[in-house]
This record gives C-alpha cells, sequence and structure tokens, in this order.
C-alpha cells in the first residue's frame, strides 16, 4: 500500500513542474482517444489509434489523428512498430490541412509487479502537403520517449511520459513533451 502513496506523490510533483513550465494559454482544450488493439498471433497484432483535440475552451474541433499500425514482438522485452498516420489539423485561417506520418519504432519495457517502465525510439517521416504535389518532400525526426506506468487494477492504469524529438539532418532539437494521465480498459 505505502507504494500506491509513493507513486501518486512522484508523479503530483512531476505534475506541478511540468505544468509551471508549460507555455501559458488561457484556454481549456480537451484531448480524446480511442485505441483498439487485434492480436493477430504470439508475434504479430494490429492497431488503430484515434485522436480528437478540441480547443478554445472546447468549442473549436482543431486536430484529428489516425493512426493504423502493425506491431511485432521480439521478445519479453522488445517490440517494433510500423504504422501510418493521417492527421487533420485546424490551420490559423480557420480552414483544416492535412498531413500525413509513417514511422518506425523499437520499443523497450520491462515490467516490476504493478509497474512498466518502457523507453521508444521512433524514426519518423511527415509530409505536410498532398502526396500528389511536386514538392511533398518528408521531414524527418528521431522521437525519443520515456514511461512509467502503474497499474492499479485491470482496468485503471496511470502513467507519466517525458519525450523529445529531433531532426536528424539539422540535429535540431525541438518538442520537449511532458505527459500524465490515465487509461481505463474497457
Amino acid at each position: 500500500m505505502p507504494y500506491k502513496i509513493i507513486f501518486i506523490f512522484i508523479v503530483s510533483c512531476i505534475f506541478n513542474k511540468v505544468a509551471s513550465a508549460q507555455r501559458g494559454q488561457k484556454d481549456a482544450a480537451l484531448w480524446v482517444n480511442i485505441y483498439v488493439e487485434k492480436k493477430i498471433n504470439k508475434k504479430y497484432n494490429l492497431h488503430l489509434n484515434q485522436q480528437n483535440r478540441w480547443n478554445n475552451n472546447i468549442s473549436q474541433y482543431a486536430q484529428g489523428y489516425t493512426d493504423v499500425g502493425l506491431t511485432r514482438r521480439i521478445n519479453k522485452y522488445f517490440k517494433v512498430m510500423f504504422d501510418l498516420v493521417y492527421i487533420l489539423r485546424r490551420s490559423e485561417d480557420q480552414s483544416y490541412a492535412s498531413r500525413y506520418q509513417y514511422y518506425t519504432a523499437i520499443i523497450a519495457a520491462k515490467r516490476m509487479n504493478r509497474f512498466k517502465f518502457s523507453y521508444r525510439l521512433m524514426l519518423q517521416g511527415q509530409n505536410n502537403r498532398s502526396y500528389f504535389s511536386r514538392d511533398n518532400y518528408p521531414v524527418l525526426y528521431l522521437r525519443n520517449k520515456v514511461t512509467a506506468k502503474h497499474q492499479f487494477n485491470k482496468y485503471i492504469t496511470a502513467y507519466v511520459a517525458y519525450q523529445h524529438q529531433l531532426n536528424p539532418i539539422t540535429k535540431r532539437k525541438q518538442d520537449f513533451i511532458y505527459g500524465l494521465g490515465y487509461s481505463f480498459k474497457i
């Protein structure tokens, strides 16, 4: 029982630090995420991840994100992913623009009782224009992510994560992202 209190304390401290470090926006936003996974056999599974975001005090649809992929389990600790992503994002002129992403990732994970720690190294390409335009060159990123999860019961899991991305061509670091949340299994 005391490890739950310690975990909640650590997560709360991290959340307070992260919340104070973010750029200030006087706006409420809502992210809704649905993740579906289908096991094909012992080594492979298919997954679909749909995310939607509302901004402007949850009154405007800002972004839709559809990710379809295949995961292969290598062994108890490692797996690889191959995914295609379609993104529809609201622009400043209130129109919507499409983006296309594709990525491959290797994930290392270790379970310790109710805790799970993972590291993901992902190579991601992104096209900001239609596949049919002549100047449709991909932008490449290396994205690193560290995640710690705690499973309270078979339905509820809390997590905290840190991620950053690097453009391997320019070697410029971008987007430091911190996350904190809960997932509910249905």
